[in-house]
């Protein structure tokens, strides 16, 4: 009986000249092939004045990945790099607020979107200029929105963004990802090179077990690990500058040698007052990245 239905299908599929994957020439006459040859074509274009793309990653959330990119940023330029800094978050996005940018709207000028000028003059990018920074979420509306298609769209407006905004000449262009890794490999699969990636985690022991896991899938994109940032690494005594720890457990080196990431630096937890501590922290980090970054390249 199935090989009767079977055969009954199979026919009216001739019939109706219906083809299989195997029978399509090239993209079936669709020009899809062409389109994404012309869009790879205009972001390579857009990101050949970058000298070096860094990609900012954690696969566990609320480690203030968003916010160890912001302080780099700000070291970068403020050491007169030329900076720019994409937040690659869609409904989280927090690079504007870091970076002193959250009053600028999009504006197209002759070669593209322009970027806010944030902290130091980073150039700054994020999705929220062109919704509005009112907290509305973005909701993509289709026919099918599947998990698939939903993270295509996605993937899709960051492109944009990358090869829509008129960055100028860059030294870096640090780009700041939601938590997972998707987006890490959305991106190794359209930019022509990433000088390194920066893992940042907590000491803890949940964020570390969060990072083994991880490792092996971020070297399979094959984009090169520059190291490993401990964000929230104790927290730092106003009166004497004693730091003490904020989590249980908090020596990791163990892990670190078995994973053999290199640590760039210990970012401590401390309030707005003592954000100095912070700021010689990423100064540190800054200089290991900027060293690792070219031998990458």
């Amino acid at each position: 009986m199935l090989s009767q239905a079977r055969y009954d299908m199979q026919t009216k599929l001739r019939d109706a000249n219906v083809k299989r994957y195997s029978e399509v020439a090239g993209d079936g006459g669709s020009g899809i092939l062409e389109q994404v040859a012309g869009w790879m074509a205009a972001l390579n274009k857009r990101v050949e004045k970058i000298r070096h793309i860094i990609v900012i990653v954690s696969a566990k959330g609320g480690v203030g990945k968003s916010f160890v990119t912001a302080m780099l940023a700000k070291e970068l330029a403020g050491r007169g790099h030329l900076t720019g800094a994409l937040d690659a978050d869609i409904n989280g996005s927090s690079l504007p607020y870091l970076l002193d940018a959250e009053s600028h709207r999009a504006s197209i000028g002759e070669n593209g979107a322009l970027p806010a000028r944030g902290s130091f003059g980073v150039k700054v990018m994020s999705l929220d200029y062109f919704i509005g920074l009112d907290g509305a979420p973005v909701s993509w509306q289709g026919p099918s929105a599947t998990y698939p298609w939903l993270g295509s769209m996605e993937a899709t407006a960051i492109r944009e963004l990358l090869a829509g905004s008129d960055w100028g000449e860059l030294d870096y262009l640090l780009i700041d990802t939601p938590p997972s890794l998707a987006r890490l490999t959305d991106l190794t699969g359209m930019l022509p090179s990433i000088s390194g990636v920066v893992v940042v985690t907590t000491p803890s022991k949940v964020s570390y077990r969060v990072v083994l896991k991880s490792m092996e899938r971020i070297y399979d994109t094959g984009a090169p690990v520059i190291g490993l940032v401990e964000n929230m690494g104790g927290m730092v005594c106003r009166e004497c500058g004693a730091r003490s720890p904020v989590f249980n457990g908090e020596d990791m080196g163990g892990a670190l040698d078995y994973i053999k990431l290199p640590l760039l630096g210990t970012v401590p937890f401390v309030s707005e007052e003592g954000i100095g501590a912070a700021k010689a922290a990423i100064s540190g980090i800054c200089g290991e990245i900027i060293q690792r970054a070219g031998a990458a390249a």
